[in-house]
């Protein structure tokens, strides 16, 4: 219910738990006015801005986010959601985001949320969607990653791209960017200053940009981005 924290606070409930707890799935994300990603960054400040308003801080924690792979989603959707997720977690310095499930539940539940299908006697080994090779590179592209800033529409010259900038672990640029919404199959250009990039999409897979490739050569490079979001290593 909506007014559930705003009663837990008003009636001293702050002084009663240790950790701020919250769930996010995509029907959520227009509630708090994000058409372009999760909402996990809309919904974590707001929910930290109602703490702030009762002289509180606590630690945050998302225990239970996903997305299914099942109409009327699909399992490239799914793949995008756990990149697009993991990065905003990181960006909104949540203590623990937890993926709901690591595997699809029973057939009397009608998500497929998993990032493998279930085991059954017709399917006694489960097998790896889309959803958790993208969990896997997400896992080694943010290991040890720094959040540093968003971006604004006048940087990305596109109100529906979001690209976020993080120092990785080895001191070096990295961005991370997508167009929304989520479903989209065309794609918009995004300038970065540098000489290359190696840029990775969210099963692995790289390539190397370089300045000139778009014809001129400025300092910038030049990036094709949709709705599955990259990964852009710069080399100044």
């Amino acid at each position: 219910m909506r007014t559930f924290l705003d009663a837990v606070l008003q009636n001293g409930g702050g002084a009663h738990f240790d950790i701020m707890s919250f769930h996010q799935y995509p029907p959520f994300a227009a509630n708090w006015g994000a058409p372009n990603g999760p909402g996990l960054v809309e919904k974590t400040n707001a929910i930290r801005q109602k703490l702030a308003e009762y002289n509180l801080q606590k630690p945050i924690m998302i225990t239970e986010a996903g997305m299914h792979s099942n109409s009327p989603e699909s399992p490239e959707n799914q793949a995008r959601y756990v990149t697009m997720l993991y990065t905003q977690a990181l960006v909104t310095n949540v203590e623990t985001l937890i993926w709901f499930m690591l595997y699809d539940p029973g057939e009397s539940y009608p998500f497929r949320n998993g990032l493998v299908t279930n085991v059954s006697s017709a399917n006694p080994r489960p097998q790896r969607k889309p959803a958790f090779v993208a969990y896997q590179t997400a896992a080694s592209k943010l290991a040890g990653a720094r959040f540093e800033r968003t971006f604004s529409s006048e940087e990305t010259k596109d109100k529906e791209m979001v690209v976020y900038k993080f120092i990785d672990k080895n001191n070096k640029q990295l961005f991370v960017a997508w167009l929304g919404p989520i479903s989209r199959n065309d794609s918009k250009s995004l300038n970065l200053p540098g000489t290359s990039a190696i840029v990775s999409d969210i099963y692995g897979t790289t390539r190397t940009v370089n300045d000139g490739d778009d014809g001129k050569v400025d300092g910038n490079i030049t990036l094709s981005v949709g709705a599955q979001p990259v990964y852009v290593h710069i080399h100044p």
